[in-house]
């Protein structure tokens, strides 16, 4: 089942902000309908486009994939709150359906997602994002690329940074062969606030631990620029979702 594609947004008139933001995402995308996946280590602008140093090139996708686990704990967190208070009309069903799907969407992976899926609910997607092996952007896959980007250089890095991702994936990988699932938990906001705190205490140490210089600054690159990019992905996928709620709203009003 291929979910339905969504329209374009219009947040800033024609060849405006929105314009701007689909070049920017879709630029190395052969669909010029759809969001390309999100980038992993190893893949570049050009055929085998790979950074001189080893050591800068690790940093980098450590800042990228930490932020990325952050990141997708974040919007599945509001989103699944979100979609609670939606009822439970038909109509309220709908948009439910299609707030979760956009959120595969954002990350690229609809395509995927849909292959092993019927159809994204506040069942199958948060446990895709969060646990799923398969997809290469969730959460547990994103904490075990920075440790093993982080293992291949731990002797460029204080301690305290390798074991804070070290623990976090082995506490990942328990509640994934116990069979967790972020709806099953006690409190689903609970369970991606601890993602959250992990990345701000990897953060943390990585501000008081590394000398201001190159592998600091490649570091922080990957952070910004993985922000940025989920930044435009969101907007350019959930602008108009939002702008169809509050419409539904005010009708009823």
């Amino acid at each position: 089942m291929a979910p339905t594609p969504y329209p374009s947004p219009a947040i800033a008139g024609e060849g405006g902000l929105s314009t701007m933001l689909r070049r920017m995402l879709r630029a190395n995308s052969t669909d010029s309908g759809s969001i390309p996946p999100l980038p992993q280590a190893g893949e570049g602008p050009g055929v085998g486009a790979i950074m001189l140093s080893r050591i800068a090139e690790s940093l980098y996708w450590i800042g990228r994939y930490v932020e990325r686990a952050e990141d997708t704990a974040r919007i599945t967190d509001v989103n699944y709150h979100h979609t609670l208070e939606m009822g439970a009309s038909p109509e309220a069903q709908e948009r439910r359906r299609q707030h979760w799907e956009a959120l595969v969407i954002i990350v690229g992976e609809a395509p995927r997602f849909f292959t092993m899926h019927d159809q994204a609910n506040e069942e199958t997607v948060p446990f895709y994002l969060t646990f799923a092996t398969e997809n290469p952007h969730s959460i547990v896959s994103c904490v075990a690329h920075a440790r093993e980007n982080a293992r291949t250089m731990r002797h460029q890095i204080a301690s305290e940074m390798w074991e804070v991702l070290n623990r976090f994936h082995l506490e990942l990988r328990r509640l994934q062969e116990f069979g967790e699932t972020p709806v099953s938990a006690e409190n689903v906001h609970l369970f991606y606030r601890s993602i959250k705190e992990f990345s701000h205490l990897f953060q943390g140490i990585t501000d008081s631990t590394m000398p201001r210089e190159e592998g600091w600054y490649f570091l922080q690159a990957g952070k910004f620029l993985e922000r940025a990019e989920k930044t435009a992905r969101a907007l350019d996928v959930k602008y108009h979702l939002l702008v169809s709620d509050a419409e539904g709203l005010r009708t009823t009003d």
